[in-house]
């Protein structure tokens, strides 16, 4: 689920109007989006994350799911229970605010597994320690309040 998540982000999913395309709205619609640039990052960062995770859990749950999300991103490759594809349709209806806190949340979980101690260099220049990304998002929240 965190995968789904960390793409969301990077594609500019986690928006203001819930919208799940925004890149085709109209240029005079003002819309408000929470990608990793919004945090001084490139925009690539998220889903450089989910391909980690993706590799991480690749030979463990992955392969014990049952079921299968199809789309054309990295999620289209990795199974799913059933109780993770209800948590993703939960997160699609959590509000702008919500989701940047849930983007936090799992940032801090990843950090405190050790799980973003990467030594590998196509991700290390990235992916920073995971509690200092989660302090340029609370100060985002507060510049956008």
């Amino acid at each position: 689920m965190s995968i789904t998540i960390f793409e969301e982000w990077s594609n500019n999913q986690i928006n203001n109007l819930n919208e799940s395309n925004p890149n085709l709205l109209d240029d005079d619609v003002e819309i408000d989006i929470f990608n990793p640039e919004a945090i001084g990052f490139e925009e690539d960062m998220a889903n450089n994350l989910a391909q980690y995770l993706f590799m991480l859990l690749e030979g463990e749950e992955i392969t014990r799911a049952k079921s299968v999300i199809i789309d054309t991103t990295l999620s289209s490759y990795m199974k799913y229970s059933e109780q993770s594809k209800r948590l993703i349709t939960l997160f699609s209806k959590l509000t702008f605010k919500e989701k940047i806190d849930t983007v936090s949340e799992l940032l801090m979980k990843l950090e405190a597994g050790e799980l973003l101690d990467i030594q590998n260099e196509n991700y290390s220049n990235v992916i920073e320690n995971g509690y200092e990304i989660v302090s340029l998002i609370e100060a985002y929240k507060k510049d956008f309040n």
